[in-house]
């Protein structure tokens, strides 16, 4: 019993670590990540955002409308997997 609760264990263990060598890890998979998951939040406009990814971290650099959207736009990025850090310089201009 006991030999068949490690194996279990040690399965489960593979199949989670497997799962997440497959996903791209690299700076243009991250920014596309990021780039998707902006554009899939329709309420915010980021027409004025640039996006640049560098060892998994992410800057945001550009204008936005409000301090509102500056946070949900940083909190999108760190979200994604792969962020590392999010180094946030939008400008605020209302």
């Amino acid at each position: 019993m006991k030999t068949l609760l490690a194996l279990l264990i040690m399965l489960s263990a593979a199949t989670g670590c497997r799962q997440y060598w497959n996903v791209d890890m690299t700076d243009p998979a991250i920014k596309a990540r990021v780039l998707h998951a902006f554009k899939a939040d329709s309420s915010v406009d980021v027409s004025r955002v640039e996006v640049d990814v560098h060892a998994g971290t992410v800057t945001l650099s550009g204008i936005v409308t409000s301090d509102e959207t500056r946070d949900k736009l940083r909190r999108l990025a760190r979200n994604q997997r792969g962020v590392e850090q999010v180094d946030n310089n939008l400008i605020i201009i209302p």
